[in-house]
């Protein structure tokens, strides 16, 4: 393979993509254009792109370039981790055993949930300043109370729970 010679392959990770391009050479790694170490600032995003090439020995053979987009900074090193161990299986097919059991070939298609637009109307109603209290029914507020609790439920009135749930005015 010339330098113009290379071979692609593809990485994802929740919605992060890594285009992969390898390419017979000395170890380099660029990244959307630039060097490893400008683009991911974080050393545990570069640890994790070099993870396959360290575990398969590979690492000073292949020039890599990723042109990777959309997600997060970890999830974008981790979108170009599955594309170059990817592109290692197809290289050699006994590197798939090793790859596969460090879990460098899954693909993490975890994503947000979309929200419901029917759950969330009774939170928009409860944080409107002009919606009013839910008014319950005195049973309901009865039940929740413990045996022999007092509480005052009108300016006047003060009753107490009964055994039973029934209610005892108390003068």
């Amino acid at each position: 393979m010339t330098m113009s010679e290379y071979t692609e392959a593809v990485g994802r990770r929740k919605s992060a993509t890594a285009r992969v391009r390898i390419y017979p050479g000395n170890g380099d790694i660029v990244v959307n254009d630039k060097a490893l170490a400008d683009y991911f600032g974080r050393e545990q995003d570069q640890v994790m792109l070099r993870q396959p090439l360290v575990l398969t020995g590979t690492q000073g053979s292949f020039n890599v370039s990723v042109h990777v987009k959309g997600g997060g900074e970890s999830g974008q090193a981790q979108a170009a981790r599955h594309g170059v161990a990817r592109f290692l299986c197809g290289v050699d097919a006994n590197l798939r055993g090793a790859l596969k059991s460090a879990g460098f070939l899954t693909r993490d298609a975890r994503a947000r949930n979309a929200r419901n637009p029917v759950s969330s109307a009774p939170a928009r109603l409860r944080s409107t300043p002009s919606a009013k209290p839910v008014r319950r029914h005195r049973r309901e507020l009865w039940e929740r109370w413990p045996v022999g609790h007092r509480f005052v439920v009108g300016e006047r009135e003060k009753r107490r729970v009964s055994a039973c749930y029934g209610t005892e005015i108390l003068r």
